[in-house]
């Protein structure tokens, strides 16, 4: 399975970023950006909106699968209780904040 930190990095070299370039278009340490694509540190939603903006594409291509989804929504709201979610209810949340705080970094 294909993580955030993964995607994070094939966009990156695509766009021939080193770490620290695409750290300081998003006011993060290089480290950060290591932590990131090495799947140590959880990518903070507006990091990853950050991000998404320099790759210019929609946030969810950075998280298209469940596992990934759900470790972002508990993270933003500092959920801890897996068991009580629905995912598919969490997805129209979640890419409807993404939508619509990529409208207004525009």
């Amino acid at each position: 399975m294909v993580e955030i930190g993964d995607r994070i990095r094939k966009h990156r070299i695509d766009k021939g970023l080193t770490q620290k370039e695409l750290a300081t278009m998003v006011h993060k340490t290089k480290s950060s950006i290591e932590k990131y694509e090495a799947g140590i540190t959880n990518v903070p939603i507006d990091t990853l909106l950050d991000i998404a903006k320099v790759f210019n594409i929609h946030p969810s291509k950075l998280i298209d699968d469940e596992r990934n989804i759900l470790k972002i929504i508990m993270n933003f709201y500092d959920l801890e209780d897996k068991e009580h979610y629905c995912i598919e209810k969490d997805f129209e949340l979640l890419m409807k904040i993404f939508t619509e705080r990529y409208k207004k970094a525009d």
